[in-house]
């Protein structure tokens, strides 16, 4: 007798198997296209932002001074100057690793603070007094001090824009695990700016408070505009 070849069953677990995983494998990259997405448009917003920082601060003369007696209480720590830098690599990092949601509520929130800010520097100038590096040694703390002397002058320091929008940078870090290592950096970049002699007291209590205002308005137009760019 001729033996008739069997059929081969197929299993649908193993068929359903292979379509969740190619489905996963696709969110995935989805997913990971947004992100870079949001990395790079957060980064060219942030350029720009720093450029018209620029603009202002050729705009307006030191007029007034907010330091006061406590200020001169808190000492020169040069190593502080390493916290101070981590700022611009805590924006950007901010922005590659935030989701949708806090992606827009850090842009909208730092633009509304900045623009607050912009306005201040123009009708009250502020200034303070920065210590002479000739006082540094040579070397790469130096050079970082001679660096933030040469892009930032010692005016527009009311409020302090370096506080409010690491604060602010924070919610992208919030629902990670790794948040509160993200809080410690950015209360460390924050209290530098007073050691490395770049801001005041009232200075940083003024960023903080500007953040703490923005908040809101920047977290009900965040849900606005998610609605509006659904693939951010």
């Amino acid at each position: 007798m001729t033996r008739l070849p069997m059929a081969v069953e197929s299993d649908p677990s193993s068929a359903g198997d292979l379509v969740t995983t190619g489905r996963t494998r696709a969110q995935t990259l989805s997913d990971a296209r947004r992100q870079l997405r949001r990395g790079v448009l957060g980064t060219v917003v942030f350029a720009t932002a720093l450029y018209v920082y620029t603009l202002v601060q050729d705009a307006a003369a030191p007029i007034y001074s907010v330091e006061s007696r406590w200020d001169a209480a808190i000492p020169l720590l040069p190593a502080a100057i390493y916290f101070y830098w981590m700022f611009f690599p805590f924006v950007v990092v901010a922005a590659f690793v935030s989701r949708s949601e806090d992606f827009l509520r850090i842009a909208v929130g730092a633009l509304l603070a900045a623009t607050i800010g912009w306005v201040c520097f123009l009708l009250f100038p502020a200034s303070l007094v920065r210590p002479d590096l000739a006082t540094l040694e040579p070397g790469p703390t130096r050079s970082l001090f001679s660096l933030l002397h040469w892009i930032d002058d010692s005016h527009n320091t009311f409020p302090s824009l370096h506080v409010s929008t690491t604060w602010i940078c924070l919610f992208a870090f919030w629902r990670k695990r790794y948040r509160w290592l993200a809080a410690a950096t950015a209360l460390a970049i924050v209290l530098s700016t007073m050691f490395v002699k770049q801001h005041t007291l009232l200075d940083v209590a003024g960023g903080t408070v500007l953040a703490i205002l923005v908040v809101p308005a920047a977290s009900a137009a965040s849900a606005w505009l998610c609605r509006i760019f659904p693939k951010l």
